[in-house]
């Protein structure tokens, strides 16, 4: 299977909606992308002193911690920051 991101899909079905630099497929076009996305894979779980939070997007776990993604992000998982243990673990 050949993974692909939005904008080449739309391209293989010769969807051509353009709107500025952007493209603006119709609603019906998305829900067969929709249908087509990639499965999750992997969570990442920060684990901290009181409780322990699931999230399946790392940036967003960023956010909520106020921590600097593009410094963490650079980093290999498991690690440990701020008090809190983050590992990245597969999601069944």
């Amino acid at each position: 299977m050949v993974f692909m991101n939005a904008k080449q899909w739309f391209l293989k079905q010769g969807i051509y909606v353009l709107k500025g630099c952007q493209y603006h497929p119709t609603l019906k076009d998305m829900d067969k992308f929709k249908n087509q996305s990639m499965k999750r894979q992997t969570v990442i779980v920060v684990i901290t002193p009181t409780k322990t939070e699931c999230w399946g997007n790392f940036k967003k776990a960023c956010i909520a911690h106020n921590w600097a993604y593009n410094t963490l992000s650079k980093r290999q998982l498991p690690i440990e920051y701020d008090g809190c243990k983050i590992e990245r673990v597969p999601f069944l």
